[in-house]
């Protein structure tokens, strides 16, 4: 069923204004990822009237991925998530404009997935930093802005990666040519600047050498996608400039604390 599109999304105004909703119905955003992060992202993005999404996701949704992934049910696993999602995404507004990469990104594909793009969501697992890499460094060289939200025990981060900020290398620093659990614990701590005494680190490093894996939530991960689909909601509609790198947002519900940290002051 075709509804009008003003009706689809008429709650939205008063929160923003129809400007402001015309503005993100014409913005395309491109999401490298459909995970946790991604696919809640993704989720949000359509219901607040974005229109047009470039997505790249070459996974499939596995039964572990239940416990926090939009789209991800015992009648999805095994199904491509870009396949499942980007129905979804229609499902709710006929109109979306997709394209899809389900061989996920590559050096290859990386221009192809950003050209036309206003911003991106970084939603690319945690284990895999070298892609994300390649992502920050092309996205700057077209101007884009880059959202990456992680979560961690009940908390969430988000940094933004501005186009004349700090760079790749200049907030993580250089990647070593193989990335051991502690290289990858020393790369989440820019993204967690405060770790609470709460999180169970032995626990996240023996997922990381083990399986691959991160021990997860889902209040946390909805709460890391909402700081990415807030601040990028902000930016498309022209509300407010995000907080960028090197200032971290960090929010923890368990310790109920929200900061804004600056690394630069860190180093000090």
């Amino acid at each position: 069923m075709n509804l009008p599109w003003n009706d689809l999304f008429s709650r939205n105004i008063g929160v923003i204004t129809p400007e402001q909703q015309h503005r993100l119905r014409k913005s395309r955003v491109a999401m490298a990822g459909l995970g946790a992060i991604g696919g809640n992202v993704l989720h949000m993005l359509v219901r607040a009237g974005v229109e047009k999404f470039s997505l790249a996701e070459f996974d499939t949704f596995s039964v572990s991925n239940c416990n926090r992934q939009f789209g991800a049910s015992p009648s999805t696993v095994g199904r491509p998530k870009i396949d499942v999602l980007a129905q979804m995404a229609r499902e709710i507004n006929p109109q979306v404009d997709i394209q899809t990469y389900p061989e996920g990104l590559t050096e290859e594909n990386l221009d192809r997935f950003l050209d036309g793009a206003d911003a991106v969501v970084d939603a690319i697992d945690f284990l895999n930093p070298q892609i994300r890499k390649s992502l920050i460094v092309a996205a700057r060289a077209q101007g884009l802005y880059v959202f990456l939200a992680p979560a961690l025990g009940f908390g969430a981060s988000l940094v933004v990666f501005s186009p004349t900020g700090p760079t790749y290398d200049e907030f993580f620093g250089p990647l070593p040519a193989s990335l051991s659990p502690e290289d990858l614990l020393k790369l989440g701590r820019k993204l967690f600047p405060r770790i609470p005494e709460y999180v169970d680190l032995a626990a996240y490093l023996k997922g990381m050498g083990a399986g691959g894996y991160l021990p997860t939530f889902a209040p946390p991960i909805l709460l890391a996608s909402t700081l990415a689909a807030t601040n990028l909601i902000f930016l498309l509609t022209g509300v407010k400039q995000p907080r960028c790198a090197p200032q971290v947002t960090w929010i923890d519900l368990m310790e109920e604390v929200l900061q804004v940290i600056d690394l630069d002051k860190e180093k000090r």
